[in-house]
């Protein structure tokens, strides 16, 4: 497995962990990194980081925060040598809760960087950046056809 292959599991893998409402998956996967802002502003590190400050903010239902993460466009660009990589990707979450239909909920931005570690590509340094907060707009009302005759012809 190449290491771009190697971080784009560990992005899906993200994403499952997440959306499976696993704390400790995730606390595991992302033991090696600072969780950090865009600037570098580091506000959480490792397994504790991932546990005290990030998962907290995960709103559960009944065990799973009922999301569907998605990341997509992941520009990869790995330097062998070094054992360094970094990765610009975009995000997606969508979330139905009880009260709430299928819709994204966030979008944004990851700029990931990622070190050989114990023979493996892991994340060490994960900012995100979220887009100013949006609703898509209602689709208009379009009449269902279903069951209608079918048009005159002239």
């Amino acid at each position: 497995m190449t290491s771009a292959d190697a971080i784009r599991n560990l992005l899906s893998r993200y994403c499952e962990l997440v959306d499976a409402g696993d704390s400790e998956g995730l606390a595991d996967l992302l033991a090696d990194a600072d969780l950090a802002t865009l600037e570098g502003h580091v506000w959480g590190k490792g397994r504790e980081g991932v546990l005290t400050a990030w998962w907290p903010q995960i709103r559960l239902y009944e065990g799973s925060p009922r999301t569907q993460h998605v990341t997509a466009n992941p520009l990869i660009e790995v330097d062998e040598e070094a054992g360094t990589a970094t990765c610009r990707s975009s995000y997606v979450v969508f979330q139905a809760t009880p009260d709430l239909a299928l819709q994204p909920i966030i979008t944004g931005s990851y700029r990931d960087s990622f070190a050989r570690s114990r023979g493996h590509m892991a994340l060490y340094r994960a900012p995100l950046q979220h887009q100013p907060e949006w609703r898509p707009e209602p689709a208009p009302r379009r009449s269902n056809r279903l069951g209608a005759s079918p048009p005159r012809r002239a």
